[in-house]
């Protein structure tokens, strides 16, 4: 099924604004820290889901989650997401997309704010303030430390494009996340897709003659819990641009 690009447009929702609140707490009583983000957002009937995604700075433990808008959500992680350090906290509101395969999600809003983790019992406290998205969409930058693997993207297809992770080298994971961002007009997605294999069709058709940035993570469920992954490998930030649909003509 292919994805309408005016799909993509964005509206600003002059509503009151509304704050949901999640916790997250270390799994094992070795490290008590806990973390309380507040996000504040502009009412929108349009967001089916809150996704949330947590990188520590030192450990470079990433914690993805998706939880309803509506809900006070509390979920138990590794000690290495809340260990003391600087942690980048991004959140998105997002609409779930109809596509062939996987499930994708349409990024409304979203926003980033920094906060440094301190250890002992205290609870930690960050607000996130989301806004509509408007001229650029921040995908995580690479450690520094940390060599991230390549992407491969290749037409196959008039609209239609293909994701290659050169690097896999037959490791399991239990699926990916992939953040896409079109430059102009603006707009963004995240797609999630089970399973290891190290391809991946993007299941809508894109725009021709356009600029395109994409970043994948492999992800790994951190316990029985739906929508709770875990994971501290991600691809570089790759730069695309789309060709023009007459050279896919016979």
């Amino acid at each position: 099924m292919a994805l309408n690009i005016t799909h993509w447009q964005n509206e600003v929702n002059s509503e009151d604004g509304e704050v949901s609140t999640l916790t997250l707490r270390s799994h094992t009583s070795n490290n008590p820290s806990a973390l309380e983000i507040n996000i504040k957002r502009k009412k929108d009937p349009l967001i089916d889901f809150l996704f949330l995604q947590l990188f520590n700075n030192l450990s470079h433990a990433i914690f993805q989650s998706f939880f309803r808008a509506s809900q006070c959500c509390s979920f138990t992680c590794p000690d290495d997401v809340l260990g003391r350090s600087l942690v980048i906290v991004t959140v998105c509101g997002v609409k779930t997309l109809g596509t062939d395969t996987g499930v994708s999600y349409h990024i409304l809003m979203g926003g980033k704010a920094l906060v440094n983790l301190t250890g002992g019992v205290t609870t930690n406290h960050v607000m996130v303030n989301i806004q509509p998205l408007t001229t650029y969409l921040d995908l995580m930058a690479d450690a520094t430390n940390k060599i991230p693997y390549p992407v491969d993207v290749v037409g196959v297809g008039p609209y239609r494009y293909m994701l290659t992770d050169l690097n896999q080298g037959g490791e399991h994971t239990d699926g990916v996340i992939i953040f896409l961002h079109q430059i102009h007009p603006p707009a963004a997605c995240i797609m999630f897709k089970h399973g290891s294999k190290a391809t991946y069709e993007i299941p809508f058709d894109l725009k021709p003659a356009t600029e395109y940035k994409l970043q994948r993570f492999r992800i790994h469920k951190s316990h029985a819990m739906d929508d709770v992954y875990i994971e501290n490998s991600h691809s570089n930030v790759t730069t695309f641009i789309t060709c023009s649909c007459i050279q896919f003509i016979k």
